[in-house]
């Protein structure tokens, strides 16, 4: 076995290498010395090794001979020489290297010496940094090394595979056969570092150049090719990317079309241009420039002077719109007429829908809202139809005589379809929501100017002028913003400072929702008695976010109304939407899907459409007088509850602002700056944990909002949610107790008054007994008065299908009577439950009246008191 000249057994002998290297001078010193290709043209060049300029150049192709005046003054040779100068190892390790990239076999078949390592060998090839490759998962399988690529939501695609000896194919990098390629990303813990919306990515082709770039400190995605396929459009949404083209002509369209596909979902996007001239094929790459002389300079430079794409609309017809051909190729005339819309202003895809933003007293169906709101619209066929014309003119080709010419027709009704149907829209910019008041944004901005934001997606509508908002408020700044929002509910009697806190934590919500991800609680303004003064008080927080009283909605009377009604909701962009004057025990599957999901999908109104995937971003309110929950829907639920020690509230005089909603509108922009203050202070202070109990579903809100009342001096509003459910578990307990005793009293369902159900306890009936004793005063009889209170607070609410109702008997008297919910939503294809915020339709056990008028009283009237007298025994 030969020792090379150096006393240390190799691999390889070198006059077999040496044979076998003839002619292959130029693949030896690209490959394994890691000279650029293009200094390899026999002109002087700067050197790769010492960088002086003008001293480099190639003497013998065929030999791999080169020569640098400042390195050495003679010609070195051949290229086993030039691997053994540029990588300084000596010759006996250079003839290793070259022998086996050339694919020999070495000397007995026996590998002896130092192994060759294939991810040293490959990175020195490729000219990657090593510790860039390993970032992108490399590893070593079988001598060959194999990256992994990711699909779309992070999921394993194939592996790419470099082999550093054997044929070019093998030695460039392949797929497997059948295979589904990916796209390469940085590898943390054996899983994809996915792009995060606020970052800035590049783009490049390939997992060599990612790496590359990778090794100077950016953010680099590798594709597979040189297209960026649809399917990965998405995983940039809300990044600044930057794509950088090889500087040839295949890669130059391959990238135009990436960002075409990537524009509107990317906060921005811009193309970088290489220093260097743009060839038919095989075109300098990012690691092409970076073997230069001051290569790092150069690329850096063409990254920051990279030009922002916009989806620009071609020279068209005589009136410069687009020219589409009409032929029978829809699908390709689809995509053309979509490029042409989003050349368009104020057209955007939201769900999967193309949609625009308009101002008009028409709410969605079930909700009522002052005239001239923004809102989101769905652009229907009709539309679309008006769209298209305005972007492009259609034309076909028909035969006059001899001539075939082009004859102009109206957007073709089939095309206008197929767009309808699409899910994806390229080119044309996301709509995520309209707000009304500067936002805080997920990196801590905060949005203050009026009309689109392609960076957030969202539509600013201010209808007013907001005061500065500083750049690093002090936490001193963020109190005297509380203490201004603060004013505005200085004149309500809250339960605690818990509740007053809530409150706090509510109107913050508005302004931080696109701040975190994750579903809001639901806000409950709740009062001991009515006229407290709850509607109002939820209004002061749409006052300040949406400059109006707040979008109302009847509650439903069954799930699925609910569910239809929040379709209608979520596809208008609703910011705020208040369900008011709640009677019934509210909850039920919808609601509470909503209140902790993030997104929602569902059959349009009126149409055999779904509405694709929308963000659940609405903020739901709620009011009602002692309101009571279904157990799975209190612990979503946040109360801001009022205790008015006044028998009729509404009637009290000495506000410190008697006209409440006409201050906040004046202060409006005041108190909207307040709130993005206290939230951006919270934030430049470095979002402080403040020690609170989890609040499962809701993190996001709870590490935000809830943390920030808190960071100010204030409660914790989360306190307010354990009251809620222990009354909610309270009330439905005595409801089901006092239900089930009714009917041991009144087995027929004729109905009972009071008096009579007092004198059947007195009586014996053990059920009754219990239950009166479980809602009257320890150690005194039942009251008649106190019974009748509690049915009356109890009526209409449903618990396992149930309900109390009141008749209207003889002279004064008023029966009671349990009856059966039967229209109580659907067990459709969405699995819901019954919905028991109302009862619906009653069903008597038996057509019995007392009196010729069976119609019940008003539920706004009181319970008839009835007198009392009966002796009490146990």
């Amino acid at each position: 076995m030969s020792d090379n000249g150096t006393g240390c057994l190799f691999r390889h002998r070198a006059d077999d290498v040496l044979a076998h290297a003839h002619r292959r001078g130029h693949d030896i010193l690209t490959s394994v010395a890691g000279i650029p290709a293009d200094l390899l043209d026999r002109k002087h060049h700067p050197c790769p090794k010492c960088g002086g300029t003008d001293r480099f150049r190639l003497i013998d192709g065929d030999k791999g001979a080169v020569i640098c005046n400042q390195c050495f003054k003679n010609n070195n040779g051949d290229g086993i020489a030039a691997v053994a100068w540029m990588l300084g190892i000596d010759r006996g390790e250079a003839i290793d290297l070259v022998g086996d990239f050339l694919g020999l076999t070495p000397q007995n078949g026996k590998v002896h010496g130092q192994p060759l390592d294939p991810l040293d060998a490959v990175c020195r090839a490729k000219r990657m940094p090593k510790a860039s490759a390993v970032a992108y998962g490399a590893r070593v399988d079988g001598g060959a090394v194999v990256f992994p690529s990711w699909g779309p939501d992070g999921e394993s695609l194939s592996d790419f595979t470099i082999k550093p000896t054997g044929n070019d194919k093998q030695r460039k990098g392949m797929w497997p056969k059948g295979g589904k390629a990916g796209i390469f990303l940085p590898v943390v813990e054996k899983r994809p570092r996915l792009p995060q919306p606020g970052e800035t990515w590049l783009v490049v082709e390939g997992v060599k150049d990612a790496s590359a770039l990778a090794g100077l400190g950016f953010l680099v995605a590798g594709l597979n090719t040189c297209t960026m396929a649809q399917r990965f459009a998405k995983m940039f949404r809300g990044c600044d990317v930057v794509l950088i083209p090889d500087r040839d002509v295949a890669s130059i369209d391959g990238m135009d079309k990436s960002a075409r596909r990537v524009y509107g979902v990317a906060s921005g996007v811009s193309i970088a241009a290489l220093p260097a001239e743009v060839t038919p094929k095989d075109g300098k790459d990012t690691r092409d420039i970076l073997a230069q002389a001051d290569g790092e300079r150069l690329v850096r430079e063409a990254i920051e002077k990279a030009q922002p794409f916009e989806v620009q609309r071609p020279e068209g017809g005589p009136d410069n719109r687009v020219s589409i051909y009409d032929g029978p190729k829809e699908h390709e005339v689809a995509t053309e007429a979509i490029k042409a819309l989003a050349g368009l202003d104020g057209i955007y895809q939201r769900g999967g829908n193309l949609v625009s933003v308009v101002r008009s007293p028409e709410p969605p169906k079930g909700i009522i809202r002052p005239p001239s709101t923004y809102y989101i619209s769905a652009i229907d066929d009709s539309g679309l139809c008006d769209l298209l014309s305005q972007a492009a003119r259609f034309y076909q080709l028909r035969t006059r005589g001899d001539d075939v010419v082009e004859v102009d027709v109206p957007p073709p009704l089939r095309i206008v379809k197929i767009i309808h149907s699409r899910r994806r829209l390229p080119g044309v910019p996301m709509m995520e929501g309209v707000v009304h008041a500067p936002v805080l944004m997920a990196d801590g901005g905060v949005m203050t100017t009026s009309g689109y934001c392609r960076a957030t997606g969202l539509y600013l509508a201010a209808g007013c002028e907001f005061p500065p908002i500083a750049q690093s408020p002090s936490k001193a700044d963020a109190e005297a913003a509380r203490d201004l929002l603060m004013e505005t509910v200085c004149d309500f009697p809250f339960a605690s400072e818990a509740h007053k806190a809530a409150w706090l934590a509510l109107a913050l919500t508005p302004a931080a929702r696109f701040a975190f991800d994750g579903p809001v609680p639901l806000g409950a303004f709740d009062a001991n008695v009515r006229g407290s003064g709850k509607s109002k008080l939820a209004d002061s927080i749409g006052m300040i976010h949406l400059g109006d009283m707040l979008p109302r909605t009847a509650p439903p009377t069954s799930d699925e109304e609910f569910r239809k009604k929040v379709t209608s909701v979520l596809l208008a962009g609703e910011q705020i939407v208040l369900i008011d004057n709640v009677t019934g025990m509210l909850g039920g599957a919808s609601l509470d899907a909503l209140l902790t999901g993030t997104s929602w999908s569902d059959r349009i109104l009126g149409q055999s459409k779904m509405t694709g995937k929308l963000a659940a971003l609405t903020i739901w309110y709620a009011t009602g007088n002692n309101m009571i929950f279904e157990a799975d829907t209190s612990r979503r639920a946040l109360t801001v509850r009022l205790q008015s020690q006044e028998e009729n509230p509404e009637e009290r005089e000495g506000f410190r602002h008697p006209n409440l909603l006409a201050w906040v509108k004046a202060n409006r922009g005041r108190l909207a700056t307040a709130a993005v203050t206290i939230l951006r202070a919270y934030h430049v202070a470095g979002r402080p944990k403040m020690g609170l109990a989890e609040w499962g579903s809701f993190e996001g809100w709870s590490n935000l909002v809830r943390n920030a009342v808190v960071w100010l001096g204030m409660d914790d509003p989360g306190a307010t949610r354990q009251e809620v459910r222990e009354q909610s578990d309270r009330e439905a307990g005595v409801l089901r107790q006092l239900l089930a005793a009714w009917e041991s009293g009144d087995p027929g369902g004729f109905g009972m008054t009071v008096q009579e159900a007092i004198g059947k306890a007195a009586s014996g009936n053990e059920l009754l007994q219990a239950v009166f004793a479980e809602i009257g005063t320890p150690g005194k009889p039942p009251s008649s008065r106190s019974i009748g209170m509690k049915l009356h607070h109890l009526r209409a609410r449903v618990t396992g299908g149930k309900f109390f109702d009141r008749r209207k008997g003889v002279g004064h008297s008023v029966s009671w009577v349990v009856e059966t919910s039967e229209s109580q939503g659907t067990t459709g294809s969405k699995g819901t439950k019954p919905y028991s915020t109302y009862a619906g339709t009653r069903t008597h056990a038996h057509a019995h009246t007392q009196a010729a008028d069976s119609s019940p009283p008003s539920p706004l009237s009181p319970p008839a008191a009835e007198p009392e007298g009966t002796t009490w025994k146990f």
